[in-house]
């Protein structure tokens, strides 16, 4: 759940995040643990940077995405915070120093309204 409860808070930095386990939570025994690991890396693949959780070492399936994530050069961030300043250097890399880089508010979501699976 924690991973979900990150996933939310990227989104509500205004940018889009993939949780993977998630996407196949309700899958469990209807195929090999590699199929799902092997699609996550896929995904992995087209993303601009891996989030993890605090536990993310306990985990063979994180082990494995952040050892991919390094290996091609992806950022990899221990927190929000971390997130939040990459995106903000990224956009101000990207357009010049005189840009915003406030994200644009998230309508549908709720800051204030906690996560709850």
């Amino acid at each position: 759940m924690r991973a979900m409860a990150l996933a939310l808070q990227v989104w509500q930095l205004g940018a889009v995040a993939l949780c993977p386990h998630a996407n196949s939570m309700f899958f469990t025994g209807a195929a090999p643990d590699a199929v799902w690991l092997d699609g996550d890396l896929e995904l992995l693949r087209r993303c601009d940077g891996l989030l993890l959780t605090d536990d993310w070492a306990k985990s063979r399936g994180a082990q494995a995405e952040r050892r991919f994530a390094l290996d091609l050069g992806m950022p990899v961030f221990a927190s929000i915070d971390e997130v939040r300043a990459w995106m903000d250097s990224s956009v101000r890399r990207a357009y010049g120093a005189y840009v915003d880089a406030t994200p644009l508010p998230a309508r549908h979501l709720n800051p204030e309204t906690p996560f709850v699976p």
